[in-house]
């Protein structure tokens, strides 16, 4: 066999293995369920894009998408005990075995940190949930979303709630998945 044919056999080899088993993230499909306390429509529409931003920034491992969305003097709650500055964030970010890159999208890195071989980052949950539906939750200025997935749903409460907060008129990210 010649070493380019060789090269096209692993090539296709490692895309039978490594893209089948898979779902693509863009076709999730994410849907309303119910909303309670009052909003508006321009509300629900921003939360929603706000929730898709933050899934895809996720999936696609590029959590620096995120920054725009974390208020400045707010910071952000990245799992119920740790409430961050948005420097902080920013810094952890930058570390490759920091808490978001292990936590939050490198499944291996965090099986090895908890010696656990069941334990799931939230990238991987996400991935398993082939989509979901969202309950909204709003009350002054703030809206938390129930997330239920579509599919393995026993993953569903190893993610917290993520809650956005409305300040001077724009949405911000408050509290991730």
């Amino acid at each position: 066999m010649t070493s380019v044919a060789w090269n096209a056999t692993l090539i296709l080899i490692y895309l039978l293995f490594n893209c089948s088993t898979t779902t693509s993230h863009k076709d999730f499909r994410s849907s309303i369920g119910k909303v309670y306390g009052e909003s508006t429509p321009d509300d629900k529409k921003e939360i929603i894009e706000l929730n898709r931003l933050m899934v895809d920034a996720i999936i696609e491992e590029d959590m620096e998408r995120l920054l725009p969305y974390i208020h400045p003097k707010l910071g952000i709650w990245v799992d119920l005990k740790s409430e961050w500055t948005k420097e902080q964030f920013v810094k952890d970010l930058k570390n490759p075995e920091g808490y978001i890159n292990v936590y939050f999208l490198s499944t291996e890195k965090l099986r090895k940190k908890k010696n656990s071989m069941t334990a799931n980052s939230v990238k991987d949950i996400l991935l398993k949930s082939n989509g979901f539906y969202l309950d909204l939750y709003f009350d002054e200025g703030e809206c938390e979303l129930d997330i239920k997935f579509r599919s393995a749903k026993n993953y569903e409460n190893d993610l917290i709630h993520p809650v956005f907060k409305k300040m001077n008129n724009k949405w911000y990210i408050y509290r991730l998945l």
